[in-house]
């Protein structure tokens, strides 16, 4: 092998070297773009739920100062029916929300490693690809 093919042979190793750590850093920067985004869903949803608790401390405020005014018992427990039913029907919300929030969240989690499994099929093509590159070039480098 001449100094020439041998020089082709170190250049082009080191291209497909270079396309490999290039790759890489690509991988990682997928990475930090979602787990960016797993703190933004995390914090809207801590956001959301900071909210739904504060509407329901102002409910239960509500209920005792209308408890407060009434005038028999009967009147109270109605009031108290009453918001506890309005209770349970935000309780069922909330959690329907959630599922829906925690399984955005596991989409958002999921997605480098999709990202990763689709990288590593490509992954698993290339090495073929730069083998019959490398043939290519070497039948080139010989005519």
């Amino acid at each position: 092998m001449t100094r020439s093919q041998q020089t082709n042979e170190s250049w082009s190793g080191m291209r497909d070297n270079m396309a490999f750590f290039a790759f890489d850093r690509a991988r990682a920067d997928a990475i930090t773009r979602a787990q960016s985004d797993l703190m933004k869903q995390v914090e809207e949803m801590q956001q959301a739920w900071l909210g739904r608790l504060k509407g329901a401390a102002e409910a239960a405020q509500a209920l005792v100062t209308r408890c407060a005014k009434c005038s028999n018992p009967g009147e109270a427990a109605g009031l108290y029916s009453e918001w506890v039913s309005e209770r349970m029907e935000a309780m069922f919300a909330d959690s329907r929300r959630f599922a829906d929030q925690w399984m955005q969240l596991v989409d958002t989690a999921m997605a480098p490693l999709r990202a990763a499994q689709a990288t590593a099929e490509d992954k698993a093509a290339v090495p073929e690809a730069v083998a019959a590159s490398t043939a290519e070039r070497s039948r080139a480098a010989r005519a």
